[in-house]
């Protein structure tokens, strides 16, 4: 199968401790081992390694793996705040991702 221009992740198949199967729009599922591709030097990552409710609340948001749990809130020119929730490239899951099956 090809990759999409703009690979989205379509669904989450299942979550199994920190490793995830994945579903993007190209219709392949890859299977994410987050304990290898979090970091603990990065803040919201390690938040995330820390604790398996917040990691397992992650949810898909206009084809982003996102976890609405975490963020920053940031106000712009007008004074306007407004959330920004952390979320992960979907292509640097799908090329860190294995394929299932392999």
């Amino acid at each position: 199968m090809g990759t999409p221009l703009f690979l989205k992740v379509a669904g989450i198949k299942s979550i199994e401790g920190y490793t995830v199967r994945l579903v993007f729009n190209n219709g392949e599922t890859r299977i994410v081992d987050f304990l290898k591709f979090f970091s603990r030097e990065r803040k919201f990552e390690r938040a995330l390694l820390e604790d398996f409710e917040k990691f397992s609340s992650m949810e898909v948001v206009n084809g982003t793996l996102t976890w609405l749990c975490l963020g920053v809130t940031i106000r712009d020119a007008k004074g306007r705040e407004g959330f920004y929730a952390f979320n992960i490239d979907p292509r640097l899951l799908y090329e860190f991702g294995e394929e299932e099956g392999e």
